[in-house]
């Protein structure tokens, strides 16, 4: 039986440094609507969703999405803006808890 609570999703991106630099510039060029129309939309979650990027010896980059789909745009913007990603970068998403 499916958990009835989603558990964290966290994506690792290790890519060599050329790959990394090509997808970092494809991001950069991908839109919101391309976002929705590769989507999944039979998945979605009206929650609140904390996404949050790591790298090692910086601050961890979060922010909150209304629901999945902004949360999706979201990650895409966070990557993007990056300029280069690096071995061990990690994107981290999981419902947003208030209480916190």
């Amino acid at each position: 039986m499916a958990d009835s609570k989603p558990s964290t999703i966290t994506i690792p991106i290790d890519l060599p440094r050329d790959e990394a630099c090509a997808f970092a510039e494809l991001l950069k060029r991908t839109s919101y609507d391309d976002c929705l129309r590769r989507s999944n939309r039979r998945t979605r979650s009206e929650a609140e969703l904390l996404v949050i990027f790591s790298r090692d010896g910086e601050k961890d980059e979060a922010t909150i999405g209304a629901n999945g789909e902004r949360a999706a745009k979201v990650a895409v913007l966070i990557i993007s803006g990056r300029g280069t990603l690096h071995a061990g970068d990690q994107l981290t998403v999981s419902l947003y808890d208030k209480a916190d």
